[in-house]
C-alpha cells in the first residue's frame, strides 16, 4: 500500500528546503502548499504536518489526531507557547535535528485510511441538473451523506421522495465551538429507502439561511468518515467556501455553446486554486456540442454522458429519485465515483 503523504507548510525560506529535503529522504510523497484551504483540504489523510511560524495558527485548526510538527531554524529559539497552541506533537531545529524528524517521520503508524471522499457537484450555468447529478452521486455510494447547500434549494428531500421523513435540517443545526461526532451528525439526518443520509432545507416559516462557517463545520465533523456529496449553486459564498474542502469537484455542463464558456470559466479559477475538477455533459433536448468540444473548450476532462431522460421529471415527482438509478444516471455516477477516488 502506497504510503501516506507528508504535507509540507512552511513559508520560511531557510527551513523549507530542509523541509522538502528530510521528506524526501523518508521515501513518502509529499504535498507542499501553505494555502491554508489546501492544508484543511489534505492534512486528514497525511502522514504528518511540517509548520512554521506563520503557518502554525492554522495547525490549531486542523481535526484532532494530525500529527503536526513545529519547525524552527537553527539556532532557535523555540517558541514553546506556539507549538502549545498548534498542539504540535514535537519541535524540531533544522538542520541540527533532521535526524530526528526523519526518525518521526519515519515511523509505521501511518493514519487509517480515510472511508470516505468529499465530492462538490455544481453546475455550469443554472438548470443544469446539478442536484439529480448529486443525489445520483450519493446514492452509488455504499456509504454517504448528501448535502443540499443551495440556498435557494426548494429541498433536495422532495426529489428524493422523503420530504416527509423526520430528521434534523439545516434550520435545526447548531455547530457551537468545536465539531459534533460524525456519527451523531449522521444519525440525525432524514434518510432515504435504500440508507442515504440528507441534510437539506425546511420550508416554510422554519426555513434557514446555509451560512458557510455552518457547512464548513459540517464537513470538516464528517470527512474521513463517510463520503459526503454536496450540492452546491454557482456564484455563491456556500459554493466558494466549500469548494476548497472538495477532493473533487464535478461540473455538470449541459451540451450547449454558452454553458461551455460558462464552464471555461469556472474550470480556469478552480485550477488557480489547485482544485481538482472534472466535467460530466448532460444533454438536453438538442445539443450542439459534443465530449471532445467541450474537453478542448473548457480544459477539463469529460468522465461521463447523460442523455436527455424525458421520462425523469414525472417519475421523481411521482416517486422520488431513487435506486434502481437510469442507466446513464448510473453510469455517470460511477465515473465520478472513481475519478474521485483517485483524486
Amino acid at each position: 500500500m502506497k504510503p501516506a503523504p507528508v504535507l509540507i507548510a512552511v513559508t520560511d525560506p531557510i527551513v523549507h528546503p530542509e523541509a522538502v529535503h528530510i521528506v524526501a529522504a523518508t521515501g513518502r510523497p509529499m504535498i507542499d502548499s501553505t494555502d491554508p484551504r489546501e492544508i484543511t483540504r489534505h492534512a486528514h489523510r497525511a502522514a504528518a504536518v511540517l509548520v512554521d511560524a506563520t503557518t502554525a495558527p492554522h495547525a490549531a485548526t486542523l481535526p484532532a489526531g494530525t500529527r503536526a510538527f513545529l519547525l524552527a531554524a537553527e539556532p532557535g529559539p523555540i517558541d514553546w507557547k506556539l507549538a502549545m497552541a498548534c498542539h504540535a506533537e514535537a519541535v524540531y531545529i533544522v538542520p541540527a535535528q533532521a535526524p530526528e524528524l526523519l526518525k518521526a517521520l519515519g515511523r509505521d503508524d501511518d493514519p487509517p485510511p480515510a472511508e470516505g471522499i468529499v465530492i462538490a457537484v455544481m453546475g455550469a450555468v443554472g438548470r443544469a441538473g446539478t442536484s439529480t447529478l448529486a443525489s445520483s452521486i450519493a446514492l452509488s455510494c455504499e456509504n454517504a451523506v448528501l448535502i443540499d447547500a443551495d440556498p435557494s434549494s426548494g429541498g433536495v428531500d422532495l426529489l428524493l421522495g422523503i420530504e416527509e421523513s423526520p430528521g434534523m435540517r439545516w434550520n435545526d443545526l447548531v455547530l457551537r465551538q468545536g465539531d459534533v461526532r460524525s456519527d451523531d451528525l449522521i444519525a440525525a439526518f432524514p434518510k432515504t429507502a435504500q440508507g442515504l443520509s440528507v441534510l437539506t432545507v425546511a420550508r416554510g416559516n422554519d426555513a434557514h439561511t446555509i451560512d458557510d462557517t455552518t457547512l464548513n463545520a459540517v464537513i470538516r465533523s464528517l470527512r474521513g468518515h463517510t463520503n459526503v456529496v454536496v450540492d452546491l449553486l454557482r456564484g455563491t459564498s456556500i459554493a466558494d467556501s466549500a469548494l476548497d474542502a472538495a477532493d473533487c469537484v464535478v461540473l455538470c455542463i449541459p451540451a450547449e455553446i454558452r454553458t461551455v464558456a460558462a464552464a471555461e470559466k469556472l474550470v480556469q479559477q478552480m485550477r488557480a486554486r489547485n482544485i481538482k475538477v472534472v466535467g460530466v455533459l448532460r444533454h438536453r433536448l438538442w445539443s450542439s456540442v459534443d465530449a471532445t468540444d467541450v474537453e478542448r473548450a473548457a480544459h477539463l476532462d469529460v468522465v461521463a454522458e447523460i442523455g436527455n431522460l424525458s421520462r425523469l421529471t414525472k417519475t421523481t415527482e411521482y416517486t422520488g429519485l431513487s435506486s434502481p438509478l437510469p442507466r446513464s444516471l448510473k453510469a455517470a455516477a460511477t465515473a465520478v465515483l472513481e475519478e474521485a477516488q483517485a483524486a
